[in-house]
């Protein structure tokens, strides 16, 4: 087999043998080989033995030129001439590393959580469906596709401060309540090699707030969502527009909405675990005119890979810049913006308003929810119909949203 000290240039030139391949060997490390085929294929390997009893020669693959250097290849074969002395097969290293990458692969982060909510959550806990919906609002828009071991390794302290940040206080407190349980479970399952340190991870402070955008920020507000544009501009709209939560309405698809105004949230979404229906009012509809449709893509705001939508903090910081509101806010007051001038401006009486957050009944209404089975439908959709004729008079006053006016619910 002739031997040449093997470069680049050289191996670039090499022109392909009519039929067959030819091999040569490199003068510096004698056992690697580039070999070319007849299609033109050009591929280092290295030939040599295990220094063990048996001294089986073996030939191990190391790559195709010029993915591969020639530097590249001499470090890899000297690594795996280093192997075999040590009495190692090379391709058995090979064939682990590999079944290791399928491992990986196979767990990532929404496979590992589907595990542990049915291997231990269910087993263990009471209120496991509660788990259930924390991590997939939570964690798996963001985390679900890559691998646990990254997401084990990554700083959790960015995790719950994001989560804080754009979720609130209390479901950052739940999201570390339950890391605090899935790490070692994943370290007991070999999943990953050894669980992070959560225990000095302080929990954020759970005071009630009570900030949200009163009517003269909301102007500021619609006119920053327009300047954002696509796909979170619209998104944030329709998070103030129909009170629903930032996971649910993230996770919005055009086919759950029923007869063009009226869009069902399924149980497995929602926090309560009860399927929801929410009326779109006139505003949120003209909203909706405004999206693209694509073929083939149901969900209603999709990324660029036609997945849910995460980077909600980047996305509220161009809002911010555009908005120039003088008091911060977090994504989380939309919903609370609603409720607070509902009730406040619209006079909507709080179960109402409850009802269309979809808050427990039996919280609202007390022992009366045991008796009362309605759904509250048309309420409701009178409720938003109101709402969104009330941010149209603030947003857009020459809208044509503000001629008909529902009656008010007063309090009795």
């Amino acid at each position: 087999m002739p031997r040449k000290k093997l470069t680049d240039l050289g191996i670039e030139n090499l022109k392909a043998p009519k039929s067959g391949r030819i091999e040569i060997n490199d003068s510096l490390i004698h056992q690697l080989a580039i070999r070319v085929t007849a299609k033109g294929q050009k591929t280092f390997s290295v030939r040599t033995r295990i220094n063990d009893a048996y001294r089986k020669q073996v030939r191990i693959t190391i790559g195709t030129f010029p993915a591969h250097s020639v530097a590249d290849a001499r470090e890899k074969a000297r690594d795996v001439l280093l192997t075999a002395q040590r009495g190692i097969d090379p391709n058995e290293v090979k064939r682990q590393e590999r079944d290791e990458a399928v491992r990986e692969r196979a767990n990532t982060v929404a496979e590992v959580c589907d595990i542990f909510i049915k291997r231990y959550a269910k087993k263990k806990h009471k209120h496991w469906q509660k788990t259930e919906r924390t991590l997939r609002n939570h964690v798996l828009p963001k985390w679900g596709h890559k691998p646990f071991r990254e997401f084990a390794a990554s700083n959790i302290n960015d995790l719950i401060d994001d989560i804080n940040d754009n979720a609130g206080p209390f479901a950052a407190n739940d999201i570390l309540k339950i890391l605090k349980v899935l790490m070692p479970w994943a370290e007991g399952r070999k999943i990953i090699a050894e669980a992070p340190v959560l225990k000095k991870i302080q929990r954020t402070e759970e005071n009630e707030r009570d900030r949200y955008l009163t009517e003269s920020e909301l102007p500021s507000f619609w006119a920053a969502c327009e300047a954002v544009g696509y796909p979170f501009g619209p998104l944030f709209r329709l998070l103030l527009l129909t009170g629903q939560r930032r996971s649910e309405v993230a996770s919005m698809r055009w086919s759950q909405i029923d007869g063009n105004d009226v869009w069902t949230l399924p149980s497995e979404i929602t926090k309560s675990g009860r399927e929801h229906r929410i009326p779109l009012s006139d505003l949120a509809l003209q909203v909706l005119a405004g999206l693209p449709r694509i073929v083939g893509q149901d969900l209603v705001f999709a990324s660029t890979k036609g997945t849910v939508l995460n980077s909600f903090s980047k996305a509220k910081s161009h809002i911010d810049k555009a908005a120039c509101l003088s008091t911060p806010w977090r994504i989380h007051d939309l919903r609370r913006t609603f409720g607070s001038l509902a009730e406040e401006k619209l006079r909507i009486m709080p179960y109402l308003v409850g009802d269309v957050l979809n808050h427990s009944p039996k919280k609202l209404r007390g022992i009366t929810a045991t008796y009362t089975r309605g759904d509250l439908l048309e309420i409701r959709r009178d409720n938003l119909q109101m709402w969104g004729q009330y941010l149209s008079s603030l947003v857009d006053p020459q809208s044509q949203l503000n001629v008909v006016a529902l009656p008010r619910q007063v309090r009795s």
